[in-house]
């Protein structure tokens, strides 16, 4: 979650199903890629997720998945990040480094774009 000042991040899914491949790119150049594992339309997306820039030593990449559990009139969003390791957690509380201090802007980002369909301002770590 290293994010430049002004950066530009996109998304894609070439196409949505097991085993294809996901990539994040940030101002143009590939920063994360890995493959989808399981896809449950309106309900579970699960992928690996590998940094390109990633130095620390893994026995295997971590897995991202998110869920989606309706509840009455609302939806839950569950996120888990597994198989991290100690790299992987920044013990600082004014950055946006590490995966426990990435994801909580992330999320935020994501909540001001769905009740306000506007993002907020780009950050730097």
């Amino acid at each position: 979650m290293n994010l430049p000042k002004n950066t530009s991040s996109e998304a894609k899914f070439n196409p949505i199903g097991k085993g294809s491949s996901i990539t994040y790119s940030r101002n143009g150049q590939v920063s994360d890629y890995g493959k989808i594992l399981k896809c449950e339309p309106y309900h579970l997306l699960s992928f690996t997720c590998t940094y390109v820039e990633d130095k620390a030593f893994r026995k295997q990449p971590s897995q991202v998945t998110f869920e989606l559990t309706p509840m009455d009139s609302t939806v839950k969003l569950t996120l888990k990040h597994e198989n991290l390791v100690p790299a992987d957690i920044v013990d600082k509380e004014d950055t946006f480094e590490g995966l426990n201090n990435g994801w909580p802007a992330i999320l935020s980002n994501l909540k001001s774009l769905l009740e306000t369909e506007n993002t907020m301002p780009p950050i730097s770590i």
